[in-house]
């Protein structure tokens, strides 16, 4: 159990907090890295209604398929807004703050402006493009590299540690070297790349470096993504010759696949909840009202 955290609002009006998530499919993997995080959530905050919402149309389409109902971002907000609810706060569930964070909750966020009396957006994990201070930037960027060192083993020589990330397709996103640059400054053997071949440092990026360093033989797979979806079981670890696992395979390393979602760590989880609570402060998160 977590102490309850919160309270900046106004007292006497309906509060809400959404968590938007890009989503995933995978029964399991949304249990582990999403629902768990949500009951730590209501846990943290109790005076707040907590409400999910996946930002990914695709997803959203699939699961109905199934039988599952996911609501939208516009829905959530739309439904807050018909029941009343005057202080909201969005908290992204996306690691930075590339082309899914900006057109799929801080667009929809604007179109909401006038709806509440308060509305802010937490900041991604990894935020990386000025829109908070250095200090805090570069914080954020020290305490995912400590979440995710909690979640690597020991290594043995020439083992390396490779980091897949998504990436944004039509433009750079510079989150993810500016985690590498944490990483290497800490002289560890860890390498970053991004599963959009359009943005950089993609696989070849990444075969480039591991063949840089003559002590690497062995690499230990690993998503930097929130859920072990199909990102994580068909593109880092599947079998097919596209897969990171194959093409490392490839390569003469032999290659091992951790396939947890980094929203399985307790860690990351911690880092969102201290994001809620600054969105709640109005501390280095975006105020849309």
């Amino acid at each position: 159990m977590h102490a309850a955290l919160g309270g900046a609002f106004s007292a006497d009006r309906k509060k809400a907090i959404v968590l938007a998530s890009f989503g995933t499919a995978f029964k399991e993997s949304r249990k582990k890295n999403i629902d768990s995080f949500e009951v730590l959530v209501k846990d943290a905050f109790p005076d707040y209604i907590v409400r999910l919402a996946f930002t990914s149309r695709f997803i959203i389409r699939k699961l109905t398929g199934q039988g599952i109902y996911v609501d939208s971002l516009e829905m959530v907000l739309a439904d807050l807004t018909a029941k009343g609810y005057q202080d909201i706060i969005i908290q992204s569930l996306h690691l930075t703050a590339g082309e899914e964070y900006e057109n799929k909750v801080l667009r929809i966020a604007e179109q909401y402006r006038d709806a509440f009396c308060t509305l802010r957006v937490g900041r991604p994990a990894m935020m990386g493009n000025g829109e908070v201070d250095s200090h805090q930037e570069s914080t954020d960027f020290i305490r995912i590299k400590e979440a995710l060192q909690q979640q690597m083993p020991v290594l043995e020589f020439g083992q390396h540690i490779v980091l897949m990330g998504h990436g944004s397709p039509h433009r750079h996103n510079p989150a993810y070297e500016k985690l590498q640059a944490v990483f290497d400054r800490a002289g560890l053997p860890v390498t970053i790349g991004v599963l959009e071949e359009n943005d950089s440092p993609n696989i070849e990026a990444v075969l480039r470096r591991l063949k840089g360093n003559k002590n690497v033989s062995a690499v230990i797979l690993m998503p930097l993504l929130l859920n072990a979806g199909d990102h994580v079981l068909n593109d880092m670890a599947g079998t097919k010759p596209a897969s990171w696992k194959s093409q490392l395979l490839q390569a003469g390393y032999q290659v091992t696949a951790y396939m947890h979602g980094l929203g399985e760590n307790l860690a990351v989880q911690r880092i969102y909840l201290q994001h809620i609570q600054d969105a709640i402060e109005g501390k280095n998160s975006l105020t849309i009202k």
